[in-house]
């Protein structure tokens, strides 16, 4: 690299204006001269991203940049990044840019251990409404013959704890699969990750008693009757209202940010 390149690199405050520069110039291991497809520039992308040359959250070059980068045509590029989105590497922001999702499995499980069981209750109350929506609209007969079925199930183990908590995670994964979005599928799939910890587990066993399990059983059912519905509004706050039960149950049992009882 000659002095004046790796100065202007160096001097550019700017992560990304300072990763386009280096793909314009043909530097870093994305780089080649090479003409590829869109699987074989996809592939490259992401080994770019698991060698950290991009992190969570950055924005990649644009569309031009890397055309430039891999001599591809631009629609090669956007099938590439397509394939990326799919497998939740990357989100494609309209008029902003394409951005990297994908966190390092040791960062997860870093993440996993410190989020309390309130900051995850938030979490989903964050996003499940939003889901809601979604699956009220795109829900499929056969979706919501499966919700059904879970809540049968539920029905015949009403008290069981270990059933309830097996099939309360599959309704409200199932319920995510209504929503028909890979990104919110691949996002769930975290917050899963988060419920499967132990202190979750030990947070269940001390609030999950038979009137709360009644309660969330009919709270599932009204849900899945505004689906059923097609009324995306009325899901949404029928999920807001069960995530503020579930917030108050935490709470009200006395439990504190990481799930151990007050002293």
């Amino acid at each position: 690299m000659n002095n004046y390149l790796f100065g202007l690199i160096y001097c550019t405050n700017n992560r990304e204006a300072a990763t386009i520069v280096s793909y314009e110039m043909g530097i870093g291991s994305v780089g080649t001269t090479t003409r590829a497809g869109s699987t074989g520039i996809a592939n490259a992308i992401r080994e770019d991203i698991k060698a950290k040359n991009f992190v969570h959250n950055d924005r990649l070059p644009p569309e031009r940049a890397l055309a430039e980068r891999f001599d591809a045509a631009r629609g090669t590029i956007r099938e590439a990044l397509k394939r990326l989105e799919e497998s939740g590497w990357v989100v494609r922001r309209a008029g902003s840019g394409t951005y990297v999702t994908h966190v390092d499995p040791v960062e997860v499980d870093s993440i996993i251990e410190a989020t309390s069981p309130i900051e995850m209750i938030d979490t989903r109350r964050a996003l499940e409404p939003e889901i809601g929506r979604h699956a009220a609209v795109k829900a499929t007969k056969l979706d919501i013959q499966r919700l059904e079925e879970i809540l049968t199930a539920f029905e015949q183990g009403p008290t069981d704890q270990k059933i309830f908590s097996a099939l309360d995670e599959k309704f409200h994964t199932t319920l995510v699969d209504c929503a028909k979005n890979a990104l919110m599928s691949w996002i769930y799939k975290q917050v899963n990750e988060v419920r499967a910890h132990d202190q979750w587990s030990v947070v269940k066993a001390k609030t999950l008693n038979t009137k709360t399990i009644a309660m969330y059983h009919a709270q599932h059912r009204q849900i899945v009757e505004a689906i059923k519905s097609r009324d995306p509004e009325k899901t949404a706050e029928l999920i807001t209202t069960h995530l503020r039960t579930a917030r108050a149950t935490l709470v009200g049992d006395g439990l504190d940010m990481r799930g151990r009882e007050f002293t």
